[in-house]
């Protein structure tokens, strides 16, 4: 992936007064508080829209919020209030205890991070850049959510994302099962699998085998 775009912003006026000009003192102090003008109130202005609003990886949320705005990205996300037969609870029956302090009151909106709403943007900007590619897309994967990472085609209009080796933070989890932004091919979906190496299996070596909640048990 590309690194962002360099701009150098310096600007001397001075350089537009002929040779012949030189020595014209008013001419130059005029051109000089001109450039002086320049410095202050469009270089400075621009460097700060470039740190605030243009670069994602320092833009503020105002910044963010500009290219959402672009993308047409929707950093809300409704969490809809469980149901009452799902809640933990000891209220009449011992069911529901005075209503439980994991139930939401309401539907609540979900408050995304600054850092959560830097990886949607950059990951919509992709999906609508690259082309939908395995190879395209694991680029994309691996530079932005974990480098051990990768796609694997189903081959029935499903793909499955490989995180492998190490858990990822609930943060990230949370955009990539709530927030269509990983690119993909039209009418493709994506599962996600994370893989840690502690998984229960008869995998090579007989890996978790003695380690598995059945061992040394008698069934």
């Amino acid at each position: 992936m590309s690194k962002i775009q360099d701009f150098d912003l310096s600007v001397n006026i001075l350089e537009a007064i002929l040779w012949q000009y030189n020595e014209a003192e008013n001419l130059v102090n005029l051109i000089q508080k001109k450039n002086n003008w320049y410095d202050e109130n469009i270089i400075q202005f621009l460097e700060q829209w470039y740190y605030d609003v243009f670069n994602v990886d320092t833009a503020t949320d105002f910044g963010l919020s500009v290219w959402a705005k672009i993308l047409n990205v929707n950093f809300s996300k409704q969490i809809p209030e469980r149901a009452d037969n799902k809640l933990f609870g000891f209220g009449e029956f011992r069911q529901n205890f005075s209503n439980g302090n994991f139930k939401p009151p309401k539907d609540e909106t979900y408050q995304l991070s600054l850092d959560q709403k830097r990886l949607i943007i950059k990951l919509t900007y992709q999906k609508y850049h690259i082309l939908p590619s395995v190879p395209e897309i694991n680029k994309v994967i691996r530079a932005l959510i974990n480098k051990d990472s990768y796609i694997v085609d189903g081959l029935d209009m499903t793909q499955n994302l490989i995180i492998f080796k190490e858990q990822i933070p609930r943060s990230v989890d949370f955009i990539l099962n709530n927030f269509d932004v990983l690119p993909r091919p039209a009418g493709v979906g994506i599962k996600t699998q994370v893989i840690t190496g502690r998984e229960f299996g008869f995998g090579e070596f007989r890996n978790n085998f003695n380690s598995s909640a059945f061992f040394g048990k008698n069934i």
